[in-house]
Order: C-alpha cells, then structure tokens, then sequence
C-alpha cells in the first residue's frame, strides 16, 4: 500500500518500513528517515459503529437480558470491528502522521544485594 508522508510529502510504500523498538510502534520514513505511525480516521466513530451493530445484531437473534446482552456485545464487538474496518477502508483509508512518543512508564531497576546475614530462616532454632 502506498501511503504519503506528511514531513517529506513523498509517496512511500508501507512494506517498506521498518518498525523501531526504541520508539514502541513508530516507524521510519525510507525516504527522509523520521518517525511516523499509523493514523486511523475517525477510531472512535468505528468503533461506536461496531458496538451497536453487534447489539443490533444480538437483540435481533433474541437477547432481552441486559448482562447477557453486554456479555455477548463485549465477544462479538472484535468480529464486527473487523467487519467495520474493511467496509471503511475505501472510505476511511489510513494515514500516515508524525510520530508522538508514548509516556511509558519506567521499569525500576532491581539489584541484587549481598547480605551476610546467611540463609533464610524459617523457623526458630530453639525446635529440636
């Protein structure tokens, strides 16, 4: 698929990039060498769409209880997500857009330390 940068305005072929780890989830431009990701139009409007089509769908094979109906809403939301996204994606097509970096939170570093004070003891030495 081809798609146009937004920072260089050429057009680039999406097989051709190469995901960073560093920037989890950006990838660079083959042609000008800058982050960019993946930038899905109107996300939300699909996904509401999704939601109440497999709602529809579900009160029309017969659901009346409400928990039965949210339960079933929550399993067949992803198929109908599908459905949405490849009936959309003539409409709505992706988009490329400069990368944002995602606040991931940091990991805190453990160290070993060395203690003298000997094995771990479970119980009291005084059981004989």
């Amino acid at each position: 698929m081809r798609l146009d940068c937004p920072l260089c305005g050429k057009s680039v072929n999406s097989a051709d990039f190469q995901v960073t780890w560093e920037s989890h989830g950006g990838f660079k431009c083959p042609e000008c060498g800058r982050l960019l990701h993946y930038s899905q139009p109107f996300a939300a409007f699909r996904r509401s769409i999704a939601i109440i089509l497999s709602a529809l769908l579900l009160t029309i094979l017969g659901v009346r209880r409400l928990y039965l109906l949210f339960i079933g809403m929550l399993l067949l939301w992803p198929f109908m997500q599908l459905l949405v996204n490849a009936y959309c994606m003539r409409r709505m097509p992706l988009r490329l857009a400069p990368y944002k970096p995602v606040k991931v939170p940091a990991l805190r570093k453990f160290r070993l330390q060395e203690r003298d004070d000997g094995p771990l003891q479970l119980f009291d030495k005084h059981h004989r």
